[in-house]
C-alpha cells in the first residue's frame, strides 16, 4: 500500500508539474505562497481552482487523472488561457498573460510551482499524507527546481492539443467558456477586462529604465566559479591533451618550433576549429546582437558577411606563406625579410591589433560577468586574462589549438540551444515577425509613454507633452538621453533629434511605409549598410595584422591551410548570423527594456537568455562567452609572445639565441601581456569606453596596414618606402577624417560624438583607401621587383622539420590549391557582400513567408556548421586518438582501414 501511495505521489508530482506552458521563469518572477484573492468565483463555491495549460497534451492527460482520483471533487479547473483564467491570474497578483506556472487559487491565496503541487496533493485523499510530508521536508528551492525541470520539457514529450476549457462529463468542475489565442496574448496582451495594452512589452518591465538595473540574476559566487573554476578546469584539460599529444605522438619534448608553430602539422578540421575560435570574440557573441537590436535583420547579416570575407581571403595568404616562406614564424618576420626598414612600422601595427582585440575581449566579458553575477568590472577585467596564462605557458600554440576545439564545441552547443529556444520552443518565426512589426509601429508619443517611470500599460500619467516646462517631465521620461540641458531643444524637433535609448518605433534609414516605416524586417537599411562598411574595414585590419591568424596559417599542414580557412570562415558565419538573428531580434521583438548603454556594452544576449530561461540562460551565455574569451585570449597571448620573441628579442637582444631561449622568453611574455591587457581594459572601462565603441574604432587605427601586408606576399613590385608611407599616411588620414567628420556634423569631440556611425565610417574608409593609394603610387615610382628568396631563407631555431615535407611544399601541389582558394575566396566574398544583399533588396519589408525562409537559412546554417566543426576534427584526428588510446589501454580504436594496415604489416613481418 505504501509503495502504491508513493507511486501515486510521484505520478502526481510529474502530473501537476506538467500543468505549465513551456514558458521560462522570469528573472523577476513572483514568488507566491498566500496572496489574498478577491474572487467572485469563490462567492458561492469555495473549492480551490487549478489553473492549467489548456493546450498542453500532457497537462490535459493529468487533469483527467486528477478528475478520476478526486472523488470528493475537492478542486475545480480553469485553463490559464481562458478569459476567466486570465482574470483569476490578475486577481492573484500575476500578469494576465503570465502562464509560466500552474496556479492553485484558494480562498486564502494563490500558490504556484511546487507549492501548488503539494497543495493539490493535500486535497486528494490518496496523496494527502505524502504531500504533507514532502512539503514539510523538501526545501522549496529544490522542489521548484525539480518542477521546472519537468515542466520545461513537457511539449517535447507529448506536444500540443486543441484547446480545452471545459469537459462534457464534468462540466460543473470547469470554469470559463472562451479560450484566448496564446500568440495573441503575446503580441496583443490585455488587462483583465480585455482592454489591449499600448505595448506588448511583458508587464513585469513596465516603468523600468534598464533590463538589469544593477540587479544581477546570478550570485557573485557564480561569477567566481565561471571565471576561476572554469579557467582552472579548462587549463587542466588542455594541459592533459597537450601532454598526451607530446608524449605519444611526438618525441616527448616541447621544442620552440612546436611551441610557436604547433609543428606545422595541424589538419583541416582543427585548423578550421581554431580559426572559428580565434575569430569568435566577445564582440562576435555580443556586438552582433547589438546591431540586430539597433538595425534589425540587416545587422546580423552585415556583421557575419563583413567579417567572414577576411578569413576566406586570408586563405590566399596561407598558401602564399607555404610557397614563399614555409619556415617563417611571424608576420613581422616575413615583412623584415623583404623590407628590413619597415620592421618597426608593422611591429607597431601588429602589437596594436593584438591589444585592440584583447581589450574588446575583456571589455565585453567583464561587462557581461558584472551584469550577470555582480562581480566588479575591474576584478573581472584582471581575472579573465589571467585565466588563460597556465595552459598557454605550458603547451604553447598546440595547447591553444586543443583548447580552442573544446571552446568552439561548447559555443556551438549553446548556439543551437538558443536558436531552438527562440524559434521552436518559446516562439516561432511567425510570432517574432508579428512582434517586430508591432515594435516598429509605435509612434514617438507611444514610445515616450512606454518608457516612462509610471507607465501603467496604457499611458504615463506624469508625462504631459503640453507641460509649460518640459524639464519637469524629464525625471519620468526614459526614452531619450539628457545631456548638458539639450534635451528640451531636441525633443521639440519633429521627429526628436536627441539620442533614443531604447528599441521602440522604427529605425531611421530603414525601408517601410506607414506603420512599417523604419522596419526591422528589411535589408534596405542605411545604418546597417554603414555598419557593414565599418565592419569590413575594421576586420580586415584585425585579421591581416593579427599575428594569431598568421600563426594559424603557419601551423597548418600545407594541404590543409587553404581548406581550413575556407571551412573556418563558412562555419564562423553561423555564429553572428544565427545567434544574433535569434537573440538580437528577439530582444527587439519582445521589447525588453534594454537600454542603449546596456546594448553597447554587449548585454543584449544575456538579457534575452535570462528573460527566456532564467538563471540557466544566464549561465549558458556566461559559459559561452567565457569559452570565446579564453580561447581568443590565449591565441592573442601566444601571438604577442611570438612577436616579442622573434621580432624583438632575437633581432635586437640575442641574434644567436637557441630554441630554448625562445620558449623561455615566450613563457615570460605571456603572463606579463595578460596582466597588462587587464590594466588597459580597466583604463578603457574607467573612461567609459565600451565594446561597441572600440569595435567601430579599430579599423581607423589598423586598417591602414592591410594593403601593404597583403602586397608583401602577393605583389613583387611594392617597395619598402611605399609600404611604410602607405601605412602611416593611411593611419593619419583615418584619424583626420574621423575628427573632421565629427566636427562637421556638429558632434562634440568626446567618446559619444566620435562614436557615431558617420564619423567612424569616414575614418575607416579613409584609413584603408589612402593607405593603398599612397603605397601603390610611391612603389610605382621605384618598384622593387622582389624575388622572394630572402623569405625562404628564414631560419629554424630547432631542427624540427615537421610540416616541411618537400613533396607537400612543391609547386605542383600548392599552385592548384592557390588557384582554388582564389576562385572560391573571391567568389564567396562576392556572394556574401554583393549578390545576397542585392537579391534581398527587392523584398523590401519582409513578408511573413519571406522572413520564415530567412529564419530557415539561419537555423540550417547554424545546425550544419555545428555538425561539421564538432565532428570533423575528431574524424581527422582519429589516428592520433587511436595511438594515444592504445598506448594507455592497449585497446586499438583505430578506423577499420588502420586495423587492416596493421594486420598486413604483421603478416608481412611474419
Amino acid at each position: 500500500m505504501a509503495s502504491s501511495s508513493m507511486l501515486r505521489l510521484a505520478s502526481l508530482l510529474s502530473i501537476v508539474a506538467a500543468l505549465h506552458l513551456s514558458r521560462p521563469p522570469q528573472h523577476r518572477a513572483t514568488r507566491l505562497r498566500a496572496v489574498p484573492v478577491a474572487d467572485p468565483f469563490a462567492a458561492t463555491d469555495t473549492r480551490p481552482i487549478v489553473l492549467y495549460d489548456g493546450v498542453c497534451r500532457m497537462c490535459n492527460f493529468w487533469v483527467d487523472w486528477v478528475l478520476a482520483n478526486d472523488r470528493e471533487k475537492a478542486v475545480r479547473f480553469c485553463a490559464l488561457q481562458s478569459d476567466v483564467g486570465r482574470a483569476l491570474l490578475e486577481r492573484s497578483g500575476r500578469r494576465p498573460d503570465d502562464i509560466s506556472s500552474i496556479v492553485l487559487v484558494t480562498a486564502d491565496g494563490a500558490h504556484v510551482k511546487s507549492d501548488a503541487v503539494f497543495e493539490i496533493g493535500r486535497r486528494l485523499r490518496v496523496t494527502t499524507p505524502l504531500s504533507t510530508l514532502g512539503q514539510a521536508v523538501i526545501p522549496k528551492a529544490v522542489a521548484d527546481a525539480a518542477y521546472d525541470a519537468i515542466a520545461d520539457n513537457r511539449y517535447n514529450i507529448a506536444g500540443k492539443r486543441p484547446p480545452r476549457f471545459t469537459d462534457a462529463k464534468d462540466a460543473d468542475r470547469f470554469l470559463g467558456d472562451t479560450m484566448v489565442n496564446w500568440e495573441t496574448c503575446v503580441t496583443d496582451p490585455t488587462d483583465s477586462s480585455g482592454t489591449p495594452y499600448l505595448t506588448h512589452m511583458p508587464r513585469e518591465y513596465f516603468g523600468e529604465d534598464s533590463f538589469f538595473g544593477g540587479k544581477a540574476p546570478l550570485s557573485q559566487a557564480s561569477g567566481w566559479i565561471i571565471v576561476v573554476g572554469m579557467g582552472v578546469g579548462m587549463t587542466l584539460l588542455a594541459v592533459l591533451l597537450t601532454y598526451l599529444e607530446v608524449t605519444f605522438n611526438r618525441s616527448g619534448k616541447v621544442s620552440s618550433e612546436f611551441f610557436n608553430t604547433a609543428g606545422r602539422s595541424v589538419k583541416t578540421g582543427l585548423t578550421a576549429s581554431v580559426i572559428v575560435s580565434q575569430w569568435t570574440w566577445a564582440a562576435t557573441l555580443l556586438q552582433s546582437s547589438n546591431v540586430a537590436w539597433n538595425f534589425g535583420v540587416s545587422g546580423p547579416f552585415w556583421y557575419a558577411s563583413g567579417a567572414t570575407i577576411q578569413v576566406l581571403l586570408f586563405g590566399i595568404l596561407a598558401i602564399e606563406i607555404k610557397r614563399k616562406c614555409p619556415t617563417a614564424h611571424t608576420m613581422v618576420e616575413i615583412v623584415r625579410a623583404r623590407w628590413p626598414g619597415a620592421h618597426y612600422t608593422f611591429l607597431f601595427f601588429g602589437f596594436s591589433a593584438n591589444l585592440i582585440v584583447t581589450s574588446m575581449l575583456i571589455l565585453g566579458g567583464a561587462a557581461t560577468i558584472n551584469a550577470l553575477c555582480g562581480m566588479h568590472t575591474i576584478v573581472a577585467s584582471f581575472l579573465i586574462p589571467i585565466s588563460v596564462i597556465p595552459y598557454t605557458m605550458y603547451g604553447g600554440l598546440k595547447s591553444t589549438f586543443l583548447a580552442s576545439y573544446i571552446h568552439t564545441s561548447i559555443i556551438f552547443v549553446v548556439l543551437l540551444m538558443m536558436i531552438y529556444t527562440i524559434y521552436v520552443s518559446k516562439f516561432s518565426s511567425d510570432l517574432i515577425w508579428e512582434m517586430l512589426k508591432k515594435t516598429t509601429s509605435y509612434s514617438v508619443s507611444d514610445c515616450k509613454h512606454i518608457f516612462s517611470e509610471d507607465f501603467d500599460g496604457f499611458s504615463s500619467p506624469s508625462f504631459n507633452p503640453d507641460a509649460a516646462d518640459p524639464a519637469d517631465i524629464f525625471p519620468e521620461l526614459f526614452l531619450y538621453a539628457e545631456e548638458d540641458g539639450d534635451l528640451t531643444d531636441c525633443l521639440e524637433d519633429d521627429p526628436p533629434t536627441c539620442t533614443k535609448l531604447f528599441a521602440c518605433g522604427g529605425v531611421d534609414g530603414n525601408a517601410g511605409v506607414d506603420a512599417d516605416s523604419g522596419s526591422y524586417l528589411t535589408m534596405i537599411s542605411l545604418q546597417g549598410l554603414m555598419f557593414g562598411v565599418i565592419n569590413i574595414v575594421g576586420n580586415f585590419g584585425t585579421v591581416f595584422c593579427d599575428q594569431s591568424y598568421w600563426q594559424s596559417a603557419i601551423a597548418a599542414k600545407p594541404a590543409a591551410a587553404h581548406k581550413g580557412y575556407m571551412l573556418g570562415g563558412m562555419v564562423w558565419f553561423a555564429i553572428p548570423f544565427s545567434l544574433a538573428s535569434s537573440l538580437g531580434l528577439a530582444a527587439t521583438a519582445i521589447q525588453l527594456p534594454i537600454s542603449k548603454e546596456e546594448a553597447g556594452n554587449g548585454l543584449v544576449p544575456p538579457a534575452v537568455a535570462v528573460h527566456l530561461l532564467g538563471a540557466g540562460g544566464g549561465w549558458a551565455i556566461a559559459i559561452m562567452l567565457f569559452m570565446a574569451i579564453i580561447s581568443t585570449g590565449s591565441a592573442e597571448a601566444i601571438a604577442v609572445s611570438s612577436l616579442v620573441s622573434y621580432d624583438v628579442y632575437k633581432p635586437f637582444f640575442n641574434p644567436a639565441c637557441t630554441g630554448e631561449d625562445i620558449v623561455r622568453i615566450s613563457r615570460i611574455v605571456i603572463p606579463l601581456y595578460c596582466c597588462f591587457s587587464g590594466v588597459l581594459a580597466t583604463c578603457l572601462w574607467y573612461i567609459g569606453i565600451g565594446l561597441g565603441w572600440v569595435y567601430g574604432f579599430m579599423g581607423i587605427h589598423i586598417g591602414c596596414a592591410v594593403v601593404p601586408v597583403w602586397w608583401c606576399l602577393t605583389n613583387p613590385l611594392i617597395s619598402e618606402k611605399g609600404a611604410i608611407a602607405g601605412a602611416w599616411s593611411g593611419c593619419v588620414a583615418g584619424y583626420v577624417a574621423w575628427l573632421v567628420t565629427a566636427t562637421a556634423l556638429g558632434d562634440p569631440l568626446d567618446k559619444d560624438g566620435l562614436g557615431t556611425l558617420e564619423s567612424m565610417l569616414a575614418g575607416n574608409v579613409c584609413s584603408i583607401v589612402v593607405s593603398g593609394m599612397v603605397c601603390y603610387a610611391i612603389s610605382a615610382m621605384n618598384p622593387q621587383n622582389y624575388d622572394f628568396k630572402s623569405m625562404k631563407a628564414i631560419e629554424l631555431l630547432d631542427n624540427d622539420q615537421s610540416g616541411l615535407d618537400p613533396d607537400e611544399l612543391s609547386e605542383a601541389k600548392l599552385l592548384p590549391a592557390l588557384n582554388w582558394i582564389k576562385k572560391f575566396g573571391w567568389g564567396v566574398s562576392f556572394v556574401l557582400c554583393v549578390l545576397w544583399p542585392a537579391l534581398s533588396t527587392p523584398a523590401g519589408t519582409f513578408s511573413k513567408t519571406y522572413f520564415s525562409f530567412w529564419i530557415f537559412i539561419v537555423i540550417a546554417w547554424g545546425f550544419f556548421a555545428s555538425v561539421v566543426i564538432i565532428g570533423l576534427p575528431i574524424v581527422e584526428s582519429w589516428e592520433d586518438i587511436s595511438t594515444i588510446t592504445k598506448a594507455l589501454t592497449g585497446v586499438n580504436v583505430g578506423l577499420p582501414e588502420t586495423n587492416l594496415h596493421e594486420k598486413a604489416a604483421k603478416e608481412e613481418s611474419a
